[in-house]
């Protein structure tokens, strides 16, 4: 592993291109700030060899070395700095995006909460995410950028209708001004979100969490938290206004599972407060949508016993909500349909 580590790093100094490769020293120093355009997130300034992350994403193919952006050489006799991801390269979700609310101050904006992309004219996220001040409400939504700490491409910012639905204080749908059009270059990182089949959701499924950390502040990068079922579901305690709860039908209670490699910078990773995403790992390793954090409480909670999630896949919601259906993008289905 070693001399493979020692291959790479000596790739990664002959491939970049950098503005200048004689060694001159350059204005980025170790740890400064650093931007991908790739996929519009954030990084830090690392020595190539000590970026774990990049050797990596390339031994699994996930990268190509001419996509690493460079930060040059801190000093003329140094290693070439590299742009090192603080949102490892897999955590790409291009159905997820990030809801933007005015800012203290009024002449700003914050990032809360994730959405999910159902259509190209329709976003679900929870209630938790809207409120009755103006400043509680999102006015728009930024769609395909892993980390809102960094730029955001105008392009990529879309004005949300102040019509939302809700539906049992528990899910909401917001309408776009305008249409997504997915086929336009500057959506490549921006899809629908795949919906599970109703039946792919077990006792035994494989389920993560996926949604935006918080800080004091505003959302960080994505996070993608394993979750473990439990058979034995007791809602936990509601500091909000939720209805229609039936764990029998349309809800699960899960237990986030142990984290291996725990946040570096300052955010947690909020399960219902953020209004994360639960997914299921299919067969082929592949990541479906089956519902997002029931919004019991507006507290951050990482490591509760129990977090309700509401499965709006499921016929029974469909049922209970009365007509749920989505313009153009997915809908309600089963494998037997």
């Amino acid at each position: 592993m070693a001399v493979i580590a020692a291959f790479l790093s000596l790739i990664l100094r002959l491939l970049i291109t950098t503005s200048e490769i004689d060694g001159v020293p350059q204005d980025k120093q170790l740890g400064d700030s650093c931007f991908w355009e790739l996929d519009n997130t954030m990084g830090r300034c690392e020595i190539d060899s000590k970026c774990v992350v990049l050797h990596e994403a390339i031994r699994a193919r996930k990268l190509k070395i001419d996509d690493i952006p460079t930060c040059g050489y801190f000093s003329a006799n140094s290693p070439e700095m590299v742009c090192c991801p603080t949102v490892p390269k897999e955590l790409r979700f291009p159905y997820l995006a990030s809801l933007q609310y005015v800012g203290p101050l009024h002449d700003d904006f914050v990032f809360r909460c994730t959405a999910i992309i159902l259509s190209s004219k329709q976003l679900l996220t929870t209630s938790i995410c809207v409120g009755s001040k103006e400043r509680e409400n999102p006015n728009s939504v930024v769609l395909g950028v892993s980390d809102m700490r960094g730029h955001i491409d105008e392009k990529l910012t879309f004005q949300l209708k102040t019509n939302a639905m809700q539906i049992n204080n528990d899910v909401v749908l917001f309408d776009l001004h305008t249409d997504i059009n997915f086929k336009d270059q500057s959506m490549k990182n921006v899809s629908m979100a795949t919906l599970c089949y109703e039946n792919e959701l077990t006792e035994q499924s494989r389920l993560y969490a996926v949604g935006f950390a918080q800080n004091e502040a505003t959302n960080c990068g994505l996070f993608k938290l394993r979750l473990e079922r439990l058979s034995d579901c007791r809602v936990p305690e509601l500091s909000r206004p939720v209805t229609g709860i039936n764990t029998n039908a349309t809800h699960i209670c899960v237990r986030a599972m142990p984290e291996t490699s725990p946040r570096l910078d300052g955010c947690k990773n909020c399960l219902t407060a953020t209004s994360s995403v639960l997914h299921v790992e299919r067969s082929d390793g592949s990541l479906c949508v089956a519902g997002i954090a029931t919004p019991t409480t507006d507290e951050c909670t990482v490591n509760s016993e129990s977090t309700l999630y509401t499965i709006f896949v499921k016929i029974g919601f469909k049922n209970a909500c009365g007509q749920f259906v989505l313009p153009d993008g997915p809908t309600y289905r089963n494998n037997n349909d």
